[in-house]
């Protein structure tokens, strides 16, 4: 026998802007060191092309750069844009990113 617990569509989304956010903010080290995890992380999924190719092509990493300095590109963007805390906490360390960490434009 199924049973389902809800009617509305399953959410994949358990981690939010507001849930990196404030890890990112904790005096617990254990809290911002899982914070800098997640965001190394998904650096890492990009240069391992694990993470969608659109967004792949959107993000290039320099040479040298930390993942305490991705950590402080992340926490500035959330902190600034705090009408989009809600969403979820991958989709906004990609967005920053993207816009901290350009590739350069081809054909030039």
């Amino acid at each position: 026998m199924l049973l389902c617990a809800g009617s509305g569509p399953a959410k994949a989304d358990f981690y939010s802007g507001n849930d990196l956010l404030a890890a990112m903010l904790s005096t617990d080290t254990a809290q911002r060191d899982a914070a800098l995890t997640y965001v190394a992380a998904l650096a890492d999924a990009i240069n391992d092309k694990l993470i969608v190719p659109h967004i792949n092509s959107q993000t290039c990493f320099r040479s040298g750069v930390t993942a305490s300095q991705l950590f402080d590109v992340v926490k500035q963007a959330i902190e600034n844009d705090p009408n989009q805390r809600d969403e979820p906490a991958d989709v906004m360390v990609l967005a920053a990113f993207s816009i901290a960490f350009p590739c350069p434009a081809q054909g030039n």
